[in-house]
């Protein structure tokens, strides 16, 4: 059994090559259905079409399967520049940061922005040649674009709060239904469908299973954007969607891989430490019991592979194994060569030809911009747990806000244990926060 992935490359790939036809590719039709209707959904119910357009941006940004892609962009990037195109035409004014935080962003990603060209100046470098320096510059602005849109996104949530809570719902929900078709097609009709994969982490496991990666473009891919969005539907889908509290864990454990295990334990270990046990277990009795049925499975279960696992994870993420990407030495390596960093490159260019991959998000920041990337991670990092510490006093007002209070504190967490530090998901609870918070305030002062 071996994994199988993709035989197109892009969304028009799909359909030129009639891959759609196929039953293998039955998941992502029924995934494209729903983006349809969320679309349509958001485009009729928002206050302002530029508002519908920052919201598809955040809600459809797990949909990064290359079915869901052209020209290299996926789905979520284009909602986001015609967020961006139809702000400028209509509102160029609520481009301007509100908030300090947002004019503080603003700060922090220009000064990225301008200490990168310095660096792909000041080193001559030639990234993979020069036919991809647009790609490299489309890079390097993304994080600026993520930042405006985060500030729309603060700007727009009064006036449009139900539309957010049921978008968060059916995205989510669709992220689920997709991977439940791709389950039941393989464990009931055999057939296994585009975006299969075996089990590299639970390797000891007596039953034939397979992963896989829903809307997104593969099993790891999708298990961040389940935990991610975890803290963001504990808090939004309440009263007539509390059955999503007990899913959305579920199909993160049921997704077997290491990503989505390891970022719901820590969330639910920082979530039981800031609620208290019997405070949790008597409040939230539904999410506690789901939590504790597939703990008590999996330690059943998979005893030998969990602790397999928990080495891997010691060994590569904290020791840096060989082809990890995350050794010290590898850091060390590229801050002896370019030791004011070679420029912001994300993910796509986190490396240079000729040295290692790297595949820790605070190493690639720290070889990508030095003492600059430093003194950034530091200062957000410190401001975050500022931030968790002076919302508590949201929790007695809002019960649910501290799920997304919690949430925020997987953002230092991602930006040490992979390369995603202006990946979308993880940033989505950071401003659904700022916006709740607000929310919150304005509400408090209200009533009083």
């Amino acid at each position: 059994m071996e994994d199988y992935r993709y035989p197109f490359l892009d969304f028009l790939d799909f359909f030129q090559g009639l891959y759609f036809l196929r039953i293998e590719a039955l998941h992502l039709n029924i995934a494209f259905l729903f983006i349809f209707l969320i679309i349509i959904y958001a485009i009729s119910s928002a206050r302002k079409v530029s508002h519908s357009f920052v919201f598809l941006y955040f809600v459809l940004s797990p949909f990064n399967n290359p079915a869901f892609q052209i020209f290299n962009l996926s789905f979520s990037d284009i909602f986001g520049i015609l967020a961006l195109l139809s702000t400028l035409l209509s509102k160029p004014a609520d481009l301007i940061p509100k908030s300090r935080i947002f004019i503080i962003l603003y700060f922090s990603i220009c000064s990225i922005i301008f200490y990168s060209l310095f660096l792909f100046n000041y080193y001559d470098l030639n990234f993979n040649g020069d036919s991809n320096f647009l790609l490299r510059l489309v890079v390097l602005l993304k994080p600026l674009l993520l930042i405006i849109l985060g500030n729309l996104f603060f700007i727009s949530y009064e006036n449009n709060l139900g539309l957010i809570k049921k978008l968060i719902f059916y995205s989510s929900l669709s992220m689920i239904f997709v991977y439940f078709i791709q389950f039941i097609l393989y464990k009931f009709f055999y057939i296994l469908t585009f975006g299969s994969f075996i089990n590299s982490t639970f390797q000891n496991i007596n039953v034939d299973f397979m992963s896989f990666g829903s809307v997104s473009i593969e099993r790891g891919h999708f298990g961040k954007f389940s935990a991610f969005f975890l803290p963001i539907v504990f808090y939004y889908c309440t009263q007539n969607y509390k059955f999503m509290r007990f899913l959305f864990p579920a199909i993160a454990f049921l997704n077997f891989s290491t990503s989505s295990i390891f970022y719901m334990t820590i969330y639910s270990f920082i979530l039981l430490i800031s609620f208290g046990i019997k405070r949790f277990i008597f409040k939230h009795s539904a999410i506690f019991l789901a939590l504790l049925f597939f703990s008590i499975i999996y330690l059943f279960l998979f005893f030998i592979d969990l602790v397999n696992m928990t080495d891997k994870l010691v060994e590569f993420g904290i020791y840096g194994g060989n082809g990890s990407g995350r050794g010290l030495e590898i850091l060390m390596d590229y801050l002896e060569h370019f030791p004011l960093g070679f420029g912001y490159g994300g993910s796509t260019f986190r490396t240079v030809d000729g040295f290692p991959e790297i595949n820790s998000g605070i190493f690639a920041i720290l070889s990508q911009l030095s003492i600059v990337g430093l003194s950034f991670l530091i200062i957000f990092i410190i401001y975050i747990y500022y931030l968790y510490l002076n919302a508590k006093v949201y929790d007695s007002f809002d019960p649910s806000f501290i799920f997304l209070r919690t949430g925020i504190l997987l953002l230092p967490i991602a930006f040490i244990v992979d390369p995603l530090i202006f990946n979308v998901a993880p940033w989505f609870i950071f401003f659904c926060f700022i916006s709740a918070s607000a929310h919150n305030q304005s509400s408090i002062r209200y009533s009083s």
